[in-house]
């Protein structure tokens, strides 16, 4: 269904030099919730540049670099193929595949130039383990089964996914799932402090740190831009394997 084509100009570097991603965004709902950009994607996308020190992106040997999930209209992983020059899966529900592959196939030039790859997958969070690749032709909806023990992520990313009281649950299990466990792997999340999650974020904090993992860096951002119909303050954290996960 015919939707708009929205436009965002990444930052790159401290310098300021930024890189144009257009998104199309088609007309319709996933689990109730309207397909938009949400701002907790922006806030991410944007300080991508700043977050290399905490995240090593390290080449996969395998068909998975960086994993997102609940990729929506696809901003943070486009950003990341961009910014980092990285191997992306975006991955989200089988209705929102159509509108991610286009918009991988909208910002290809893009994505190539910065020396990137984005490819599309269906990954349900109720079911982790399996991710299926998509093609690259919209209309296709072919495509490959890798598990999650066999080919797992050096980067699992999620924004916005904190507003069911579910989402604890199901993100840290799928980060369980699909993270290396290697001193190196990272799993990036960020999410609006809205009021009414605060206990959903905290929840996510406590199995994260249960299931083995630590805080590498954290902080919080304002959103400085109107436009968006949502929270003004972010906050996102990096996280890694404790060592005697990875050592063990």
């Amino acid at each position: 269904m015919a939707g708009k084509t929205e436009t965002y100009h990444i930052a790159k570097n401290a310098a300021d030099e930024r890189v144009t991603l257009s998104l199309s965004v088609p007309l319709l709902q996933a689990d109730n919730l309207s397909l938009i950009t949400w701002g907790s994607s922006f806030i991410l996308s944007g300080i991508l540049y700043r977050l290399r020190e905490s995240v090593p992106v390290v080449a996969s040997d395998g068909p998975v670099s960086i994993l997102e999930l609940g990729a929506g209209t696809g901003l943070v992983g486009l950003s990341a193929a961009v910014v980092w020059g990285a191997d992306v899966i975006l991955t989200d529900l089988e209705p929102i595949i159509p509108g991610l592959v286009a918009n991988a196939t909208l910002n290809a030039e893009a994505i190539a130039a910065h020396g990137g790859r984005v490819l599309c997958g269906t990954l349900d969070w109720n079911q982790p383990e399996q991710l299926l690749i998509h093609s690259d032709d919209s209309n296709d909806t072919r495509g490959i089964v890798n598990d999650s023990e066999h080919n797992k992520a050096s980067v699992v990313m999620a924004a916005d996914t904190m507003y069911w009281e579910e989402h604890p649950r199901l993100i840290s299990q799928t980060i369980f799932a699909w993270l290396k466990r290697n001193k190196d792997a990272r799993a990036v999340v960020c999410y609006s402090l809205r009021i009414a999650y605060l206990e959903v974020a905290q929840e996510f904090y406590e199995r994260m740190e249960h299931g083995g993992m630590e805080l590498v860096a954290e902080g919080r951002e304002e959103m400085q831009n109107d436009d968006w119909d949502d929270e003004k303050l972010y906050e996102w954290n990096v996280w890694r394997w404790k060592e005697s996960e990875w050592r063990s």
